[in-house]
């Protein structure tokens, strides 16, 4: 009787230790797969565009009027570099859409987060 009762016990302890490894490496590839998806939208979300940096006395301070498609957009950008806040000057640029509040009276379609800005010659 004492046989079967270790017996038994020695079993359900072996099947237990089993089964949790088993789970903790599906949880790891869950996780690379939505790490994965968040890089994939990332690349879809950020546009390439061309744009005039202006500035202003009120609102937003200062802006990029860019042109997509015939029509014109003005951005709000949230972490423009200062060697980049210069009236008129032309910038390619990186951007994609910024959660960020625009601030009081600032006339921007949108705020973007701007990355890869490169100064053009005018």
């Amino acid at each position: 009787m004492k046989l079967l009762f270790f017996t038994s016990i020695v079993f359900l302890f072996f099947s237990c230790g089993n089964q949790k490894k088993v789970a903790e490496n599906e949880n790891i590839e869950k996780v690379e797969q939505v790490s994965d998806q968040t890089e994939e939208e990332t690349v879809v979300n950020n546009f390439r565009m061309v744009g005039k940096v202006h500035l202003t006395d009120k609102g937003c301070m200062v802006y990029i009027d860019a042109k997509g498609d015939g029509d014109s957009i003005k951005m709000y950008p949230v972490n423009l570099e200062d060697k980049y806040n210069v009236e008129g000057m032309l910038i390619r640029f990186t951007y994609r859409p910024s959660k960020a509040k625009q601030p009081k009276d600032c006339d921007c379609d949108m705020p973007v987060i701007v990355s890869d800005v490169t100064r053009l010659r005018q």
